[in-house]
């Protein structure tokens, strides 16, 4: 609270421009599985993508294809676009285990599953930047490796 003609004002703190930005994950992976897999995303923290299961057909979906992936080591690219700010890339992204997986108590839920996932490297993109910061940016990269 801010001291004002003697009463007490809620602070007005500037609004951050960067605190509730939207995002999107995509999977670069087969069509079917794609579809299967962005169409149930709930949202990624940390090293754990976080997805909705249901019933497609009489199969557990994407529980079932989360498992094959799972068994078959099948490696794939992951870009997190957040807003028009910035791109995230994973590149050969492989699931490791389901974390909530034969987790169960009084009740059995695959409603939602915890998928812990590895990545060879990570890049990213800033948007906002000019043409000329970026270039800025790659010339400093090259005078590093130079140097090294």
């Amino acid at each position: 609270m801010v001291p004002y003609n003697g009463t007490y004002w809620p602070s007005q703190e500037p609004i951050n421009p960067l605190k509730d930005l939207n995002y999107s994950i995509d999977f670069y992976i087969d069509e079917d599985e794609k579809g299967l897999l962005e169409d149930n995303i709930k949202g990624v923290r940390k090293n754990k993508f976080l997805f909705w299961c249901k019933y497609k057909g009489n199969r557990i979906q994407p529980y079932e294809l989360i498992m094959k992936l799972i068994r078959e080591k099948t490696k794939f690219a992951v870009i997190v676009n957040v807003s028009d700010v910035l791109s995230i890339k994973y590149t050969d992204v492989q699931f490791v285990k389901i974390e909530n997986n034969l987790n169960f108590g009084i009740n059995c839920d695959f409603s939602e599953l915890k998928v812990k996932f590895k990545y060879e490297s990570i890049k990213h993109q800033n948007h906002k930047l000019s043409l000329k910061e970026v270039r800025m940016d790659k010339l400093k990269k090259l005078k590093e490796v130079e140097n090294e």
